[in-house]
């Protein structure tokens, strides 16, 4: 009986090896299943951009693979540094939709101006092929701050992948140079509640202001606050209508004016300091220098220009107060 149980157990032990040795060699030949489930596989399931695209390439390679699966991942970083590399003697790199594929993947990466400056250097919008011109124009907004930073012109044929407004907000950087003519022409085309109006009609009120034209600077400022789609910060409409009742000498409304601005506001410290110069051109250097004292307060030092400490200097001298003018 216990020669039977040892035979038993030496059959096991040794099936339960072969076993075990069949199963590694099975795990290490170059042709069992594991082995191809890890190597790199032609990928079979792509998007409908990376179809697109290589369907747009004539010159095939096995690196482009790599760009390939870079897109299917979102591995925009990766896309942008093979994309060159992969298509460099490729002459799809150059083409309309090759420039375009690459200013997709620089947005796609955060590089939201090189991208544009890139996709302008399109001559043809309109060859752009369907696929990646659906996915361009998805993939930054009409008002996004990177359009006027992009040294960039616009042109009528963009407006088949990008809202016509764009132009607007590409212009932007340029409206400091306009006259006040140009830029009511520019405003007299957009949409009251629109955010592009807001903004051509904040830099036509600046410019009505500067020359002397308050009462339509006014106007504007009014719209804007009416705006409920206005791209200007509330506080600084409020700190430009403040000061312009200053610069027509309105010192009473423009303190009031002032005071609506709210402590949590970047701008609240420029507007204390305002209301202090309101008071010494209303001749009252007493309730300025009670301005004065919270601005130039050493817990306020590092928030406030030098002009609150000129102010309050000005204001003790007014009132005599010679040391501590010094």
């Amino acid at each position: 009986m216990k020669f039977l149980i040892l035979v038993l157990f030496c059959i096991f032990c040794l099936g339960s090896n072969f076993v075990f040795a069949q199963s590694i060699e099975d795990m290490l030949a170059d042709d069992s299943p594991a082995v191809q489930k890890a190597a790199p596989a032609k990928i079979t399931e792509s998007s409908e951009l990376v179809k697109a695209i290589e369907k747009m390439v004539t010159q095939k390679t096995s690196e482009q693979t790599i760009v390939y699966r870079a897109i299917e991942a979102r591995d925009w970083n990766q896309a942008v540094i093979q994309y060159p590399k992969v298509f460099e003697s490729n002459s799809f790199l150059n083409s309309t939709n090759g420039i375009a594929l690459f200013g997709y993947l620089q947005f796609q990466a955060g590089l939201k101006i090189t991208a544009i400056e890139t996709l302008f250097k399109v001559s043809n919008p309109k060859e752009i092929d369907a696929v990646l011109k659906k996915n361009l124009s998805n993939v930054i907004a009409k008002e996004d701050p990177a359009w006027p930073m992009a040294n960039v012109k616009w042109a009528n044929s963009w407006s088949d992948l990008f809202d016509p407004s764009v132009a607007i907000w590409i212009e932007s950087s340029t409206f400091e140079t306009k006259t006040i003519d140009e830029l009511v022409k520019i405003s007299k085309g957009l949409d009251a509640d629109s955010k592009e109006k807001s903004l051509v009609d904040w830099h036509l009120a600046i410019k009505y202001s500067l020359a002397d034209q308050s009462e339509k600077a006014a106007q504007l400022l009014t719209l804007i606050r009416k705006n409920p789609n206005s791209v200007v910060q509330p506080d600084l409409v409020q700190m430009t209508a403040a000061r312009m009742l200053f610069q027509n000498s309105y010192y009473d409304t423009a303190i009031k004016q002032y005071e609506k601005v709210p402590k949590k506001s970047n701008y609240w410290s420029q507007a204390q300091e305002e209301i202090g110069w309101s008071y010494i051109r209303k001749g009252q250097p007493q309730n300025a220098i009670a301005i004065g004292q919270s601005l130039v307060h050493p817990a306020m030092q590092k928030q406030v220009s030098s002009e609150s400490f000129f102010m309050m200097s000005l204001a003790q001298l007014k009132v005599c107060d010679y040391p501590a003018v010094i």
